[in-house]
C-alpha cells in the first residue's frame, strides 16, 4: 500500500477549514453591511420626511395640490429620492416622479396605514407605479390640534441601494480573496512547521540506528513531537551514556558528601579509612588524600573514638557519645554517631562515623546550668539573711530597740536587693523574647536631651560621693531607638560608674560619631577592670570582684541588660579599661539607624 506523506494528510483539511472560515466571515460581513446600510437608509428617509414636513407649503390639502406637487419635485431632485404626499383619505396630493392626478388612492398602502395609526410607517415592497422595488418611510402630518392632515412618504429604489452596496461587496470580495491567499500560505507554512521536526526526528533515529550517538536531536516547541524527541534522546543516552550517568551520580553524591557541615568518616572492619569528607578532615586536622586506606589509629589518637568504633561493630546498633578533640590550640566537643555500613548484599563492611560540632551547644548548656546556679545563689543569699534576722527578732531580739532597728534595716536592705534581682531578671526575660528591635517601637530620638535627662536622675547619687558628671555632645544627635530601653541601658552604665568610682572623682559622658556609628560613652576614674575579664564581662551574674559588687548593691545583671538592649537596637557594646585607672563603656548604634541633624 502506497504511503501518504504526513504533510498531505494535514494540509488539505487545514486548508479547507481555513477557507471555510474565510467564506463564512465574508458572507457574515456582507450580510451585516447590507442590513446596516438598509437601516441607515431608513434613518435617512425618516430625517428627510421630518425635514419635508417643516418645509411643505400650507395648506396641505387638495386645494393646494399644484404647490405641493412642485415642492415634491424640487425636494425629490435635491435629496435624490422620491417624495409623495398623501392626505388622510389616501388621495395623492403630490409626487416627485408621477402626476398625482393620475395616481390611484394610496390609503391601502401598508406604510400609509401604519403612519395613520402609529405616526410612522416603514415598508419595503414592489411599486407598480414606478415598476421597481422601493423602500418607504411614512410620517403623519398633523395640525395644531394634533389631528392628522396628511402623510409625508419619502422613498428610494432598492436598485440604487444595491448599486451602492455592490461597490462595498467588491471590496469585501477582494479582501476575502487576499485572506484566502494568506490562508493558503499560512496553512502550508503550519503544515511544514508541524511535519519538519518529524523529518528531523526520522533522520536522527536513522543516525542512532547507525551507532552515531554524539549529536542529540534538537527538541522542537511542539509538545507531542518534543516528547518523541526526548524519548529518542533518552534512548540514545541509555545506550551510549550509561557509564557517564553513573559517574555523574557519583560526582553528585561526592559533592553532597564533601559539602556537608557534619564530618563523615567511613571505616572498614579493619579500621582502615575508606572515605572522609572535607568537614571531617578539618575536625581531625588531617589531609584527605594522605589518610585514605590507612588505619584510623595512625592519624587519630583518641581512646573514646576507638571505644565508640568497637561498640558500633559489636552491638550492631547506632551508638553515640561526646568526644573532645583538639583543633589547633582549641578543644572542640563533637557528638559522634556510629552505625554499621552494609553493601548491596547487606553484608557488613564497616562503620560510618558522623561528627557534629556541639561545642557552642555544650557551652550554652554549661552557661545555662551556671546561670541557674547563680540565680539560686543570688536569691538564696538575701532570703537566708532575711530569714536569719527575722528568726532572731522572733527569738527575743525585738525586745532591744537598737537591735530591732538594726536587724530591720538589714532585712529591708536584703529585700531591696532581692527586688532588684527579680526586676533585672524580668527585664532580661522581656529582652530575650525578641532577637532584634521591633521597628514599630522605634522612633526618632535626639540623644542629647535623652542622655541629659538620664544624667539628672543620678545627680543626687553622684553628689553623695562628690562626683561630678560631665556631658559633652553636639546639640542634636538623632537615632532610631526605643527611648525607654536606651535610657535604661545608659542608666546602668552611669550607676556602675558612680558605684565603682572613688569620691571626688569625675565621670565623663560623651556622644560622638565614630565610623558612621553613634557612640554613647561613659568614662569613669574608678578601680578599672583587668583585661582577662573582658570576654565574660557582659555575662549574667558575672562579677570581677564578687564581694565588692554585692556590698555596693549590684545584682550582676546590669551589663547583661545593657548588652541585650544594644543588640535589640542592632548595635553592640564595648569596654576599654586599665586596672586601677578607670573604665570606658560604650553603646554603639549602627549606621542604618543613625541620622545627624545639622543646624
Amino acid at each position: 500500500m502506497r504511503k501518504i506523506r504526513l504533510i498531505w494528510q494535514i494540509f488539505p483539511p487545514y486548508l479547507i477549514l481555513t477557507l471555510g472560515v474565510v467564506v463564512s466571515v465574508t458572507w457574515f460581513a456582507s450580510s451585516s453591511i447590507h442590513e446596516f446600510y438598509l437601516e441607515q437608509t431608513e434613518d435617512e428617509l425618516d430625517i428627510l420626511a421630518r425635514l419635508a414636513i417643516q418645509q411643505i407649503p400650507k395648506p396641505v390639502s387638495s386645494d393646494n395640490i399644484e404647490a405641493i406637487d412642485r415642492f415634491c419635485e424640487k425636494f425629490g431632485d435635491t435629496a435624490a429620492i422620491r417624495l409623495t404626499v398623501v392626505d388622510k383619505s389616501g388621495v395623492v396630493l403630490g409626487d416627485s416622479d408621477e402626476d398625482p392626478l393620475k395616481m390611484e388612492n394610496h390609503l391601502k398602502r401598508p406604510e400609509i396605514q401604519a403612519a395613520l395609526k402609529e405616526g410612522v410607517g416603514r415598508s419595503t415592497r414592489f411599486s407598480h407605479t414606478v415598476d421597481t422595488e422601493m423602500m418607504y418611510v411614512a410620517l403623519d402630518f398633523t395640525d395644531e390640534s394634533g389631528n392628522t392632515i396628511a402623510v409625508i412618504r419619502p422613498s428610494i429604489s432598492i436598485s440604487e441601494i444595491d448599486h451602492v452596496l455592490s461597490g462595498m461587496y467588491q471590496k469585501v470580495l477582494v479582501g476575502a480573496l487576499v485572506l484566502a491567499g494568506l490562508a493558503v500560505a499560512i496553512s502550508w507554512w503550519i503544515s511544514r512547521y508541524i511535519t519538519h521536526p518529524l523529518g528531523d526526528l526520522r533522520k536522527g533515529v536513522d543516525r542512532f540506528a547507525r551507532g552515531d550517538f554524539d549529536k542529540k536531536l534538537p527538541v522542537p516547541a511542539t509538545a507531542e513531537i518534543a516528547e518523541l524527541v526526548i524519548a529518542a534522546n533518552k534512548m540514545a543516552d541509555q545506550l551510549d551514556d550509561r557509564i557517564e550517568m553513573v559517574e555523574s551520580q557519583r560526582s553528585e553524591l561526592e559533592a553532597v558528601f564533601t559539602s556537608m557541615v557534619e564530618g563523615v568518616i567511613a571505616v572498614d572492619m579493619d579500621y582502615r579509612c575508606l572515605n572522609m569528607n572535607r568537614a571531617a578532615s578539618h575536625f581531625l586536622g588531617v589531609s584527605l588524600p594522605k589518610v585514605l586506606g590507612k588505619r584510623i589509629d595512625s592519624f587519630v589518637r583518641n581512646e573514646e573514638l576507638f571505644e565508640l568504633l568497637n561498640r558500633s561493630m559489636e552491638s550492631r546498633e547506632v551508638t553515640e557519645r561526646d568526644i573532645t578533640l583538639v583543633s589547633g590550640v582549641e578543644e572542640r566537643i563533637y557528638q559522634v554517631r556510629g552505625t554499621l555500613l552494609h553493601d548491596a548484599s547487606r553484608n557488613e563492611i564497616g562503620v560510618l562515623l558522623v561528627f557534629n560540632d556541639v561545642t557552642d551547644l555544650r557551652k550554652l548548656q554549661s552557661l545555662g546550668k551556671e546561670f541557674v546556679a547563680n540565680v539560686s545563689h543570688e536569691i538564696k543569699t538575701p532570703i537566708t539573711s532575711i530569714r536569719g534576722f527575722t528568726e532572731t527578732l522572733l527569738d527575743g531580739a525585738k525586745e532591744d530597740p537598737e537591735d530591732t532597728e538594726r536587724f530591720l534595716t538589714i532585712v529591708m536592705k536584703q529585700a531591696r536587693r532581692l527586688e532588684a534581682i527579680v526586676e533585672d531578671l524580668l527585664s532580661l526575660s522581656r529582652l530575650d523574647q525578641s532577637d532584634e528591635a521591633d521597628t514599630n517601637l522605634l522612633e526618632d530620638c535626639n540623644l542629647e536631651p535623652l542622655v541629659s535627662s538620664c544624667i539628672q536622675g543620678f545627680e543626687q547619687q553622684a553628689a553623695e560621693k562628690s562626683i561630678n558628671i560631665e556631658f559633652q555632645s553636639p546639640p542634636e544627635y538623632w537615632v532610631q531607638a526605643n527611648s525607654n530601653l536606651l535610657e535604661q541601658a545608659l542608666g546602668n552604665l552611669i550607676d556602675n560608674a558612680i558605684k565603682y568610682s572613688e569620691p571626688d572623682r569625675g565621670i565623663q559622658v560623651t556622644i560622638e560619631e565614630v565610623e558612621n556609628e553613634a557612640v554613647v560613652s561613659v568614662r569613669d576614674q574608678g578601680i578599672g577592670i583587668p583585661e582577662e575579664h573582658f570576654p565574660r564581662l557582659f555575662e549574667r551574674f558575672y562579677r570581677v570582684e564578687k564581694g565588692r559588687s554585692r556590698k555596693l548593691g549590684g545584682t550582676g545583671l546590669g551589663l547583661a541588660i545593657v548588652k541585650h538592649i544594644a543588640k535589640l537596637h542592632l548595635g553592640r557594646v564595648s569596654v576599654q579599661s586599665v586596672h586601677g585607672k578607670g573604665s570606658t563603656f560604650s553603646i554603639h548604634l549602627p549606621k542604618g539607624s543613625f541620622t545627624r541633624h545639622e543646624d
